[in-house]
Order: structure tokens, then sequence, then C-alpha cells
């Protein structure tokens, strides 16, 4: 995100704060900027959404981790794409090369 995208950022969290009962205040504000600062705004409203109807976690207020994971995907997730790309590389170039 950029910096200009901080005031759309703060209103976003604010509202999904108001949902979940939590208000949020300047600290909390920098620390879920600072987690997310590196997607795009519309990514991270995709996020907070989809974190929304979860039922398995969407009953509680995201935490900036929650956020990342529904754009980068779990650690499982991850890994199992970069093994998905060792296959891959194994079948079109070979074992040995």
């Amino acid at each position: 995100m950029k910096s200009s995208d901080l005031p759309s950022f703060s209103r976003c969290l604010q509202g999904i704060g108001m949902l979940y009962g939590k208000p949020i205040n300047n600290f909390l504000l920098e620390i879920y900027w600072q987690a997310c600062q590196e997607f795009e705004f519309v990514e991270i409203e995709k996020a907070f959404q989809a974190h929304m109807k979860d039922p398995d976690h969407g009953h509680f207020m995201p935490k900036p981790a929650d956020v990342v994971r529904y754009l980068k995907g779990s650690k499982e997730t991850q890994a199992f794409c970069l093994w998905g790309q060792v296959v891959q590389a194994i079948k079109s170039i070979g074992c040995y090369s």
C-alpha cells in the first residue's frame, strides 16, 4: 500500500473493529498497517471480506496474521505450491539435469 491508502485503510479497519466490537486505536492501526503494507489496498479489503465470511475463523476479529494468511496462504499451502514447482521441474527437465 501507499501512504495515500492510509485513510481508506484506517476507515476499513475501524469498520471491521466496529463489526467485531473491538475499538481500533492508533497503536493497533500502526500494527495492522505495518503487517499489510506490502499488499495493495484492494487485496486487503478482499482478505477482510474473506475472513468475515469464513465459518471457521470469521467469528473473531482478524489479527494481522489472519489477513496475511488469506493473501499469501498458510505455510502448508505455500509448501505445497513450492513442492508442485519441484515436481514440475523434474517432469520437464528430468531428475538428473
